[in-house]
């Protein structure tokens, strides 16, 4: 093949490529069936209980995870009060209502994900995925007794990558879940409902 029509040939495969490939979003695709919630930054803020009774707004990386419902989209643990941002949590239940899996992801501790997945049961939402990363995987085990939630889980090793950035969980989730995904995080709602109306 000459050079002409080899650099034509790169050229189609190159734009077959661009074709095939789905819009990127912000640390995350739009394709598939996966919505998957950057917990930490999008879904809900954690306020911890000071020993003098007021709270201090912090992602908790241990809590009591007893959680009951105060009031609509707000919750409370022995530890710290959770206020889930609403715009998000009906789009999860938009999402799971046409049939797409969830997934939640946090850089910090199984502490956290409990907390989340009582939070979303709660709701009626049933989660079919968890992402953590930044701690030893030793001691997340030993912090989860139920062998399902294990199943579920998606560890993420940092020992040679940076999990400052959330997509390195994002893309755990989907090749966890086997399919594209779209990553949630604040500047991604108006993505997610267009998505989701489609």
């Amino acid at each position: 093949m000459c050079a002409e029509w080899e650099e034509l040939y790169e050229l189609e495969l190159e734009g077959e490529e661009k074709e095939k490939k789905p819009p990127v979003a912000h640390r995350g695709y739009v394709e598939g069936k996966v919505l998957t919630i950057d917990l930490d930054d999008t879904f809900w803020t954690v306020l911890v209980k000071e020993p003098d009774g007021t709270y201090s707004r912090t992602i908790a990386s241990s809590c009591d995870t007893n959680v009951r419902r105060l009031t609509d989209g707000i919750y409370e643990t022995d530890m710290c009060l959770i206020i889930v941002n609403k715009k998000v949590e009906n789009l999860v239940k938009e999402a799971k209502r046409r049939g797409f899996k969830v997934a939640v992801v946090s850089q910090n501790s199984p502490y956290v994900m409990e907390l989340a997945e009582r939070v979303f049961s709660l709701e009626g939402i049933d989660v079919d995925a968890i992402a953590v990363g930044n701690l030893d995987k030793s001691s997340m085990f030993k912090m989860i007794a139920d062998p399902k939630r294990i199943e579920k889980m998606v560890y993420v090793d940092d020992s040679e990558s940076n999990l400052e950035d959330v997509g390195k969980l994002f893309n755990a989730v989907g090749v966890y879940l086997g399919k594209k995904y779209l990553g949630v995080t604040p500047k991604d709602l108006r993505l997610a409902e267009d998505w989701l109306r489609e």
